[in-house]
């Protein structure tokens, strides 16, 4: 899922930081998205810019830290589990902008019990992709 988020942001022209806990999930990610942008070129989808353009777009970390410093938006789509999701939000807390709005795409866990993971229950909510995100 979180490929595929990655992928609606970079397509609509914003610099995406793409986490995960590996550099080879990372690069199945990339694969996978080329893939997803190249059938969507090749059927005449809404890409205003080439594939490899949107793909400039996208940067892989497997640290929190670098992947929230700089950020306006953060979207989680980590495993459907509640206490991960805080401790990724907890960590994601000390090294985001203060400015920076949290947003889960939690299905079951309610979003006012990840925000207390927060500093920011004010700028956290809830914003979930069907699947595939691109056809959200």
């Amino acid at each position: 899922m979180g490929h595929g988020i990655a992928e609606v942001f970079a397509i609509a022209g914003f610099e995406v930081n793409l986490m995960d806990i590996s550099d080879d999930i990372l690069r199945n990610a990339l694969n996978r998205i080329r893939d997803s942008l190249e059938r969507l070129s090749k059927r005449g989808g809404k890409l205003r810019d080439s594939v490899d353009s949107v793909l400039s777009r996208i940067h892989t970390t497997t640290k929190v830290a670098e992947a929230v410093k700089n950020i306006d938006f953060l979207v989680e789509a980590v495993p459907e589990n509640a206490d991960l999701k805080k401790s990724m939000f907890r960590e994601a807390d000390q090294y985001a902008p203060s400015h920076a709005i949290f947003a889960s795409n939690t299905s079951t866990i309610p979003i006012t019990e990840l925000s207390e993971a927060t500093s920011r229950r004010e700028r956290f909510l809830g914003l979930h992709f069907m699947n595939p995100p691109r056809l959200s």
